[in-house]
């Protein structure tokens, strides 16, 4: 007579990227659900984590999207991309129909007065999520070779055209000469960095004296190091900011022997500290390229916007500058046409359902106890926020209809629970259930291992996980290492829905997410497009454009309340504070026809009951600070990669880490380090499991 296997029992805690993507890659096999039976515990009432996006059901708001935050997928996002595939192809449904790539992603800077600096990358063929396709290092440093040389025949180019400009002159003196001699020169110096390219990585000894000695003499044949910038057309100045950066990048590389090093090592110190080592130019250490990438990852430490704070590991840095310019399928970056939450979290959500993965909403956890010898955890405990009427499963999601559109129709969250779903129902109205305090818990659960499961993933976020993980530091060898090297910071995102056109608020370089803009909502992005998947009702009273905008968030404005909820007054007033500010001061670098007369921004752009007057009116717009541990992003901040634990690394025998604060490939927070890190979690479940004999 045979007899039912026993399945292993999984409980996740969590319900973003990468605690979705470990229950998807566990599951993904045939054959899988009859061996692992997956229970995720989520905060609240709908997942996503830091990509959860909602909608706004109350009357005369439209149907309107709200989001955490301001996101793009990177065309390098191999794994993320891949996920997301099988969960639509799991689902009947194109993966890109609600995507929409973008060849330009253009920085701005301030050079006397705001200006934009455009940056375009070549369409690409490939096949998203097709790692096969990506550059090895050796790939990257071929690729910033070749790039360098095209910098250096526009230099020459420059200085073809210098006449008697004395600026242009000094930067390119040596490159004035015959032209044919000047550009054999060129030449044969970067046939000389490509060839010791070539030395180190064929494994050949490094000659005496400086491995990147090449590369130096190519850039002082280029440009003068004594002369400045200062005075040059915008064209030369961006074109020798990009060869010092190219340069400096590459003799950094060389010298510190990532080809067989790897990257990890360089993340000891900043990525400008770094590039200041290796010989860069303070100007181009200052230029729009560099607060881009610090920009685009929250680089700075405390969430005040300053070179002082500026804190991006050089090894994290250098990777996410390369995978994102150089390892990317078909676009560079594809911006999403509806909220997050449904173009990304909802099919991955029903996939798993679908899967047989269940989902307990309204469980906050509160602590992991470890057992008495520390050498695994004993139990995981949650607080209950709500219970369903009926002891029936709570349904999150709704779908909302979108005729003559493609797809149809949405699977949508709403902003707020479905508090008819629940027992305690209106009471919880006005409560936040997505903060970790303010709400009265209506019961525990506690899960213990053993009885009621057998292994465990911990896929909560940082700032999260230390709360949880209290008791660790100082128990189990590398989590106390790792709380004192790693750092969260605060961001703030906002969505402004304004009664005017792109073009008629006077941005002329077409719908485009920006990076480096004016701090310290350095990052904008026009998502009119969604407006289509929104139902405002009488066209004449419905928005014509909606923006994006994010940014780290200065913890001085929290007044020692960082723990607050993102809708709570201290949080609400900081993002109030900062959105009005930036807009009046800055509104115009991006909208030159969003001001009044005698300056300042025209609050009357701003969609809202007409009556409502100036700043007020942001209070039919949607901001918000993320404070919550949740909520917070995760920093790479020097020296921290190597206290980073690994999805296998917990020091435990029944618990898996899952989350962009463990170590990867990809050290740095993104939906691909998150992705990422819950394959490798589901590998390190089902290496746990084979040694239950589960």
């Amino acid at each position: 007579m045979s007899s039912t296997p026993p399945r292993c029992r999984v409980a996740i805690i969590g319900g973003g990227m990468a605690a979705l993507a470990t229950a998807a890659e566990l599951l993904r096999e045939p054959g899988a659900a009859a061996r692992f039976d997956v229970t995720v515990y989520q905060l609240g009432w709908r997942l996503g984590g830091k990509g959860a996006s909602g909608r706004n059901l109350n009357p005369g708001m439209g149907m309107r999207i709200e989001e955490h935050g301001l996101h793009v997928w990177f065309g390098c996002y191999d794994n993320a991309w891949s996920l997301l595939q099988r969960c639509c192809a799991a689902l009947g449904r194109d993966m890109l129909d609600l995507f929409q790539g973008q060849t330009d992603t253009p920085y701005m800077e301030d050079v006397g007065g705001w200006k934009v600096w455009p940056v375009t990358f070549p369409r690409k063929y490939g096949t998203l999520g097709d790692a096969s396709t990506a550059a090895n290092v050796l790939g990257w440093l071929r690729a910033i070779v070749a790039f360098i040389e095209n910098r250096a025949a526009r230099l020459h180019g420059h200085a073809q055209r210098a006449g008697d400009n004395a600026a242009h002159r000094g930067l390119l003196a040596r490159l004035l000469g015959d032209v044919q001699t000047v550009a054999a020169s060129i030449r044969e110096q970067v046939a000389a960095v490509a060839a010791r390219v070539e030395l180190l990585a064929g494994g050949g000894p490094v000659p005496d004296g400086d491995a990147a000695a090449p590369v130096e003499a190519l850039r002082d044949l280029l440009m003068d190091g004594k002369v400045s910038l200062a005075g040059l057309d915008d064209e030369l100045r961006r074109d020798a900011i990009m060869a010092d950066l190219a340069i400096s990048a590459l003799a950094g590389m060389l010298r510190d022997d990532v080809l067989r090093r790897g990257f990890d090592p360089l993340d000891r110190e900043d990525v400008r500290a770094w590039f200041r080592r290796h010989r860069a130019r303070e100007e181009a250490l200052g230029s729009a390229p560099v607060r881009a990438l610090y920009d685009l990852c929250f680089a700075y430490r405390g969430g005040a916007v300053s070179w002082a704070n500026a804190d991006f590991a050089a090894g994290a840095a250098l990777t996410t500058v390369l995978r994102i310019a150089l390892d990317y399928a078909d676009y560079v970056v594809y911006e999403m046409r509806a909220g997050m939450g449904e173009v990304v979290i909802a099919p991955i959500y029903r996939a798993l359902v679908q899967r047989g993965v269940k989902f307990r909403f309204f469980h906050c956890a509160t602590n992991l106890e470890l057992a008495a010898d520390a050498r695994s955890v004993a139990a995981l405990h949650f607080d209950v926020q709500a219970t369903v009427k009926g002891g029936a499963d709570y349904a999150p999601t709704f779908m909302l209809g979108f005729p003559g559109q493609v797809p149809d129709r949405l699977e949508c969250w709403p902003s707020e629970p479905f508090y008819a779903q629940l027992d305690q129902g209106d009471a919880l109205r006005g409560v936040n259930l997505e903060c970790r305090t303010g709400w009265n818990p209506v019961g525990q659960v506690t899960l213990r291992a053993g009885a009621d499961f057998d292994l465990a993933v911990l896929g909560a976020s940082l700032a999260e996980v230390r709360g949880l993980c209290a008791d660790f530091r100082g128990r189990v060898p590398g989590w106390g290492p790792m709380f004192d090297a790693m750092a969260t910071v605060p961001t703030v995102g906002v969505q402004l829905w304004m009664n005017r056109t792109l073009d008629e608020l006077g941005w002329t370089h077409g719908a485009v997410p920006i990076d480096a803009g004016p701090e310290p909502l350095d990052v904008w992005a026009d998502r009119s497009d969604e407006l289509q998947r929104e139902q405002w009702g009488d066209p004449a009273a419905a928005p014509r454009s909606l923006h994006y905008l994010c940014g780290p968030l200065d913890e001085r404005l929290l007044q020692g309340a960082p723990s607050a909820s993102h809708d709570g007054p201290v949080a609400k007033a900081a993002a109030t504070t900062v959105t009005r500010d930036w807009l009046t001061a800055n509104a115009a670098a991006i909208w030159p026809a969003s001001t009044v007369r005698g300056g300042g921004f025209d609050w009357q752009l701003l969609v809202a009951p007409y009556k409502v007057p100036g700043p007020a009116r942001l209070g039919a717009q949607y901001l918000r600070a993320n404070v919550e541990p949740t909520e917070r992003y995760v920093l790479s901040v020097a020296g921290s990669t190597a206290t980073r634990l690994p999805a296998d690394g917990s020091g435990l025998a029944n618990l898996v880490l899952a989350g962009d604060w463990t170590l990867g490939r990809w050290n740095a927070g993104c939906i691909e380090a998150a992705a990422t890190s819950g394959l490798k979690a589901a590998d390190a479940v089902r290496v746990k499991a084979a040694g239950l004999g589960l």
